[in-house]
C-alpha cells in the first residue's frame, strides 16, 4: 500500500507540481533581475549627469528617482513573497512526508 502511494506521490508531483513550480521560480527569479536592473538604471542615470552636459537633468533625475524606488519596492515585495512561498513548499514537503509515512490519507 505504501509503494502505491509514493508512486502515486511521485506522479503527482512530477505532473502537477514540478512544471507550475518551475515557472513560479523563473518568473521570480526574473523579477528579481527587474529590480537590479531598475536600481541599476537608477544609478546610471544620476551618474550620466555628473559626466554628461544635459539641458533636462530635471527630467533625468526625476526618472532616476522613479526608477529606484521602483527597483526597491519590488525588491521588497519579493523578499517578502520569496518567504511566503519557502512556507508554502515546507508545508507541501511536509504534508507529503506525512502521507508517504501512513500511506493513506485521514
Amino acid at each position: 500500500m505504501r509503494a502505491a502511494v509514493m508512486l502515486g506521490l511521485i506522479i503527482c508531483n512530477l505532473i502537477f507540481v514540478a512544471g507550475p513550480a518551475a515557472g513560479a521560480a523563473g518568473a521570480y527569479i526574473g523579477l528579481w533581475a527587474a529590480a537590479a536592473g531598475l536600481v541599476v538604471g537608477a544609478a546610471g542615470g544620476f551618474a550620466s549627469i555628473l559626466f554628461m552636459d544635459y539641458e533636462h537633468v530635471s527630467q533625468i533625475v526625476y526618472l532616476s528617482m522613479m526608477s529606484g524606488g521602483l527597483g526597491v519596492l519590488l525588491a521588497g515585495g519579493l523578499i517578502h513573497a520569496g518567504a511566503s512561498m519557502y512556507r508554502l513548499v515546507i508545508k507541501y514537503v511536509k504534508w507529503n512526508v506525512k502521507l508517504a509515512q501512513r500511506g493513506h490519507m485521514k
